[in-house]
């Protein structure tokens, strides 16, 4: 019998917590959950697991023959297996005979309680929290809480959780925060030339579309996306994916990549410049502007998100592969005049107008129609104003595969547009001169309600106030909001881990030490700044980015110095079209999962759930990445420094494309400061290529 298919993401809110840790900021997250047909026979094919434990016989093809007796067994993931041969094959752990506990997934109403400040790190549902009081805001009862850092998984040599960070320089956050003395500019602590060139090759892996053997950097990737269509018969291939672990492409994430770099780029033309990286740069933010200059097909209709998430984060097979595997067509969601979303037709406008002002110097017929496209996007944004968490999509639906433009709310939530509309504003006088977007900036500005604690997507207030006091140095506001936003971290009111690294909330918190570097030196140009503060800012700025490239004893840059990941949560650099080789039916057969409620399952529905075959294989850390994804940066330390030693864990493990924008523009403020070269290395995927035609190409 086969099964209908249905498989769906139940999507978290995860607490964070920093500075007001009574009310952290929610930010999405998701669970895998798989499903599809159950094989004729029952069981899966072929296959058993070497001796000892250490791996699969053939990766990514063959895997465990289990029976599919419901033998339940409960995991540490609060995952209920369907036996105990199922999840020794997913390299769980198991807590108990028979099934969960309920309460424990879904997480049931967050709760408040706990200390925000304590360091003692705890496991629930396979995911470390910061402290118990996070588990609790996000949902887990006591008795769904476990102490210490999870036990991921066991691949036949103990329990697989982290591994301490040893050694380092002896540096401290609060010496480089107080410090307003700027450095030797001919001593640089690290090659940031070379550091800067790999971080770009990061979005080399995440790139989507036709690549030109001309600008091709990575063999382990290939063209992709074929049939990367709209209704409108626009070409969405181009572009970046949006993960580690999806090839999602969402209007919000697709636009703040492009738009950060751009504003990178044109606050440090210098570092780029010296470390001969400014085609580089150049070509990197053209690339997702093109691909938003496709995706808005008319005045008042713009592509709001591309993908489905249960098939986009259940493949895990190379991305190359996708039409070849699943069938359906990739599900397109519009910003419409009935269904505006300002936050993402406004940041793609600033992301166009960036694009414009940096790319008119090689080609001003481009940027003509880039600025075009921006103009008309902030018309849209400005003119129906509306956010997609007020979407009316009526294709929406939690236990659909129908999820469009809607996907955003639950994956990237938003407090509000006037920060988007705020900076599309900036950009847009900042190209034109126009004294009408001046003006508009310090309106939304003045409408945006409090300081954040972070810039990412979804808070562009800090990023406006940089670029505003630079562009309207008389207008205090935007200094006093710029030193606000900042002083949060030169004070030490948002968290640092042992060795200095900035920690606004877990996820993902790799990002937020580089992002105030790029913000801080960039804010040290503008007018009117006090050197003391400007030199205090780069200092800890420098603090948070020779964190990540080694000092507190490992690097956190992936192909950077001689210790750094190898188990992160980046699909392409594991199952790649170099290792993915069995093409019999590399995802068509399925093993038996389980019909219980957990984290890896949709919700109950009476019939057994399926897993993809690959999945357990990646998600189990039977192999580091097959590749080395240069310049990749690691989500998360431990708030001890210690490194999460297993993919499952993507809100410490995933690296995304805004989180590698924040490296890129610190790395090139340093490489501006100090006296660096070129780097001239010896691995092929960081020589120079000719990025030239492209550039050029309109």
């Amino acid at each position: 019998m086969t099964l209908p298919r249905s498989v769906a993401v139940i999507v978290l809110l995860l607490a964070v917590g920093a500075a007001a840790r009574r009310q952290p900021r929610p930010i999405a997250g998701r669970w895998l959950l798989q499903g599809s047909a159950k094989p004729a026979n029952g069981t899966a094919t072929t296959t058993t697991k070497p001796a000892g434990g250490q791996g699969f016989q053939k990766h990514g093809a063959d895997f465990c023959n289990c029976p599919d007796d419901d033998k339940a067994v409960c995991g540490t993931d609060q995952q209920t297996y369907l036996n105990e041969c199922v999840m020794r094959c997913a390299g769980a752990i198991k807590l108990k005979d028979g099934v969960c506990n309920k309460a424990c997934y879904p997480p049931g109403e967050k709760r408040e309680g706990g200390d925000w400040s304590s360091r003692a790190p705890v496991c629930a549902s396979g995911i470390t929290y910061m402290n118990r009081a996070e588990a609790m805001y996000d949902g887990y009862p006591d008795e769904c809480i476990v102490e210490g850092v999870c036990k991921y998984v066991d691949i036949g040599n103990g329990p697989v959780s982290y591994e301490p960070t040893t050694g380092g320089k002896g540096k401290n956050w609060q010496d480089a925060a107080a410090n307003s003395q700027l450095p030797d500019k001919s001593k640089p602590d690290y090659d940031y030339s070379e550091a800067l060139q790999k971080s770009l090759i990061y979005y080399d892996s995440q790139i989507s579309g036709t690549i030109n053997p001309g600008y091709k950097r990575l063999d382990w990737r290939d063209n992709s996306c074929f049939t990367c269509k709209g209704k409108y018969g626009e070409d969405l291939s181009g572009g970046y994916y949006e993960s580690g672990g999806s090839s999602l492409k969402l209007g919000s994430v697709s636009s703040y990549a492009p738009a950060f770099l751009g504003a990178a780029a044109l606050c440090f033309p210098e570092g780029f410049n010296k470390t001969g990286l400014l085609d580089d740069i150049k070509f990197k933010v053209k690339w997702g502007a093109d691909y938003l200059i496709n995706a808005h097909v008319e005045d008042y209709v713009f592509m709001g998100s591309m993908g489905n998430q249960t098939e986009d984060f259940d493949n895990y097979a190379p991305w190359e592969l996708y039409e070849k595997y699943e069938k359906n067509p990739r599900l397109v969601g519009y910003c419409t005049k009935q269904d505006p979303c300002s936050e993402v037709t406004g940041l793609a406008a600033a992301a166009l107008a960036s694009a414009s002002e940096l790319l008119r110097p090689d080609n001003a017929a481009w940027a003509d129609k880039a600025l075009t496209h921006a103009k008309q996007l902030y018309a849209f944004a400005t003119e129906y104003p509306g956010s997609y968490m007020d979407s009316n999509d009526p294709a929406v639906k939690m236990d659909s595969n129908d999820p469009a433009v809607k996907v955003l709310s639950y994956l990237y939530s938003s407090t509000g547009y006037q920060d988007e509309l705020a900076y599309a504003a900036a950009t847009l006088y900042r190209a034109t001169g126009d004294e009408k977007y001046k003006a508009d900036a310090a309106k939304y500005f003045s409408a945006i309600p409090k300081t954040p604690q972070t810039q990412e997507v979804g808070e562009l207030k800090p990023l406006t106030a940089v670029i505003m006091a630079q562009l309207d140095p008389d207008n205090a506001a935007y200094r006093t909001a710029a030193e606000a936003f900042f002083n949060q971290y030169l004070s030490g009111e948002i968290d640092h881990t042992d060795c200095g690294l900035a920690v606004p909330y877990h996820w993902g918190a790799m990002t937020h030490g580089p992002n105030i570097a790029t913000l801080g030196m960039c804010y040290a140009k503008a007018p009117k700044v006090d050197a003391a503060y400007a030199a205090r800012l780069f200092n800890y700025g420098k603090h948070q980015v020779d964190y990540v490239l080694g000092d507190c004893g490992r690097s956190w840059l992936v192909g950077f110095g001689d210790k750094y990941p190898q188990h992160l949560h980046q699909e392409a650099a594991y199952n790649s079209i170099l290792v993915w080789t069995d093409d019999k039916d590399p995802l068509g057969v399925r093993i038996p999962g389980t019909m219980h409620l957990g984290p890896i399952t949709q919700e109950k529905t009476e019939r057994p759930q399926l897993w993809q075959k690959a999945m357990p294989d990646f998600l189990g850390d039977w192999f580091p990445a097959r590749h080395i994804a240069y310049g990749t940066m690691f989500g998360a330390p431990l708030m001890n420094d210690g490194l999460v030693l297993s993919r499952r864990d993507y809100t410490y493990a995933e690296p995304t494309i805004t989180y590698n924008s924040a490296i890129v523009g610190a790395l090139a403020g340093l490489s501006e400061y100090y006296d660096v070269k070129p780097w001239k290395g010896e691995l092929k995927e960081v020589n120079q290529v000719d990025y030239r035609p492209y550039l050029l190409k309109n």
